[in-house]
């Protein structure tokens, strides 16, 4: 007499011999007995897993497996309304006509398009977290070992396909959503050309306009171009074809953004004539890159006012980044001397922009700053004193009017701050 196997429930996680999981097309009928939704028949699992495979293997169900679970496959999905209790004194009836005018929420989709779905907003997510391309390397194997193999089986994403994803996928369907809010909208084209790491030439442009959904000027970018060279006429050309690409009429556009190169000076003459003949007045000319000249503006002030302060943070920033001592020691002098346990803020030379909360931070910690250079270590910790860094701060703390200029700076930063704000959404 053959010996009976007992149905053992792991058998569903199983994946039969055409590489589906079980439980999608099994579920339990009986002691040893499992219903097929695909063959709509019941078969005995006497002869254990073997069983199950044999059924899997025959011609009728792989031919259904086929069909049925293939990942292209539709299927309908969603959620039916929920019956609301009855009240007392209603009839059956009564709610059963409730439920049919409840609305249905239900839609025909496929695994693949809900794979397609979670990829899709996975890379939504990296670009919302700034995660770069190579960090979806081998992610599959990871998400496998956090939520199991099931529920990970058809995702799959790597760097290359985050970028696909990104320029083919979401990329045309963002570029409507551009298009669509700048409608009819006066606006400005503002361009740069540059040699990318492949050393390939890059033409880039971007949009800025109105928008009257987030009624604020918003910027973006619009068309990227690989070009050859960087001729006037290859730049009007370009110019031309991203304008007609994206339905921008040159009578809605109000001016140009570049830098000053001559071959832009000229784009920008033969474009104004194009943009008159269309409406009878020429493009708005406000000089080249508005941030070239705020950076000029920027460079000067540092001069009247000493660059020795702009060094002065990025020395003391340094001095204590890497030195666990020096900050427990610097955090004990902040406390005496009654400041904020704050540490110093990052600035970087060729980004001015970081230079305010930079110098406000240094002012903030003057006093602190004073008592550890110039009492604290010299008294406390002596080895600073052969110091290269120790002995370029403290040569800058010892000439007269420091702290006068940090001051003086900070306003002066302050003052370009608002006067560069008009033309934030006017350059690249």
């Amino acid at each position: 007499m053959a010996k009976i196997c007992n149905f053992s429930s792991d058998w569903l996680d199983k994946k039969d011999r055409n590489g589906n999981l079980i439980n999608t097309w099994a579920k339990k009928d009986g002691k040893n007995t499992l219903f097929c939704g695909l063959c709509l028949t019941s078969f005995s699992t006497n002869g254990g897993f073997d069983s199950i495979q044999k059924h899997a293997k025959g011609k009728k169900h792989s031919k259904l497996a086929s069909i049925s679970l293939n990942h292209q496959q539709l299927r309908l999905s969603g959620k039916l309304p929920q019956q609301q209790p009855e009240e007392q004194g209603s009839s059956s009836t009564i709610v059963a006509t409730e439920v049919v005018k409840s609305p249905v929420n239900v839609a025909l989709s496929s695994t693949r398009d809900t794979t397609a779905m979670a990829e899709c907003r996975w890379v939504m997510h990296c670009i919302d977290k700034n995660f770069s391309a190579a960090s979806c390397e081998n992610l599959q194997e990871l998400f496998k070992k956090m939520f199991g193999e099931e529920a990970v089986n058809s995702f799959s994403i790597s760097r290359t396909k985050f970028r696909y994803l990104l320029s083919h996928g979401l990329g045309p369907y963002f570029y409507e959503k551009l298009l669509d809010d700048l409608g009819s909208s006066l606006f400005s084209l503002s361009f740069d050309e540059t040699t990318n790491s492949a050393g390939a030439k890059e033409l880039q442009f971007v949009v800025t306009y109105w928008s009257e959904t987030k009624k604020e000027v918003s910027s973006h970018h619009l068309q990227t171009y690989f070009i050859g060279e960087a001729t006037s006429e290859v730049l009007l050309e370009k110019t031309l074809q991203v304008l007609e690409e994206s339905k921008l009429s040159l009578n809605k556009m109000l001016m140009l953004g570049m830098d000053g190169p001559n071959v832009n000076l000229k784009l920008e003459r033969l474009l104004s004539k194009k943009v008159e003949e269309v409406r009878g007045s020429t493009l708005l000319k406000i000089g080249s890159c508005n941030l070239h000249i705020i950076h000029n503006a920027y460079e000067k002030g540092l001069q009247c006012l000493g660059r020795d302060a702009s060094e002065f943070i990025m020395k003391i920033y340094y001095f204590f980044k890497k030195w666990p001592l020096r900050r427990g020691d610097f955090k004990n002098v902040q406390n005496e001397v009654g400041v904020k346990n704050l540490n110093f803020i990052k600035h970087v030379e060729t980004r001015w922009l970081s230079m305010e909360e930079a110098a406000n931070r240094v002012i903030e910690q003057w006093d602190a700053i004073i008592k550890y250079f110039q009492y604290f270590v010299p008294n406390k910790r002596v080895a600073l004193l052969q110091s290269n860094s120790y002995i370029l701060i403290v040569n800058k703390l010892k000439k007269s009017r420091s702290r006068q200029k940090f001051c003086s700076l900070q306003l002066w930063h302050t003052y370009l701050q608002h006067l560069r704000e008009p033309f934030n959404h006017l350059s690249l």
